[in-house]
């Protein structure tokens, strides 16, 4: 597999206080990945599937390639302006040691998706999809609810799954008849 997913970070927002840190230690990182025929044993990455994505436009479109534009940041704020300022929203990730961070730019980031310190997907048995031009409604095991704006918050901590907890929750108020 190429590691071209849809959901894979696509550019990185750092807090300015880290930015000089981070970079060498993203590029020492991905210099090291091991990228050649995907199916061959021990490759990380595979190659680009489509060579059109080199000439995406890596700050404004969604680029489904193996790139990480990089951009330093001052504030939360400013990273929700930014990170909403496309006309895509699929997925974000927030890498945070505040929950109240981590609760903030959940809310706020215009996105169907959010990991919080974990570089994951939602589940197959999660509803997933994006905002605006990242796809109308959701795909999943309930389709009727594909007309709904629904968040998935995963929380790597913990596991924290939102849709399970209210469809639990919701199944125990009504004796069991929800989400069937």
């Amino acid at each position: 597999m190429p590691n071209q997913f849809c959901s894979a970070p696509s550019r990185f927002l750092v807090h300015r206080s880290l930015y000089k840190e981070f970079m060498p230690s993203l590029a020492s990182k991905t210099g090291r990945l091991k990228v050649r025929d995907g199916v061959s044993d021990g490759v990380q990455m595979g190659p680009l599937a489509n060579c059109r994505r080199l000439d995406a436009r890596v700050t404004t479109e969604e680029p489904f390639g193996p790139i990480a534009p990089c951009a330093p940041i001052d504030t939360m704020y400013e990273a929700v302006t930014v990170g909403n300022s496309l006309n895509v929203g699929l997925a974000a990730f927030v890498l945070t040691n505040s929950i109240e961070r981590a609760d903030y730019l959940s809310r706020e980031l215009q996105v169907g998706s959010v990991a919080v310190n974990v570089f994951t997907s939602p589940g197959a048995d999660a509803p997933f999809g994006g905002v605006r031009e990242s796809g109308i409604g959701r795909g999943g095991p309930k389709m009727y609810r594909s007309y709904t704006t629904a968040k998935q918050l995963l929380n790597g901590v913990r596991g924290f799954s939102l849709y399970a907890w209210m469809k639990d929750l919701l199944s125990l108020r009504s004796g069991g008849k929800c989400c069937q």
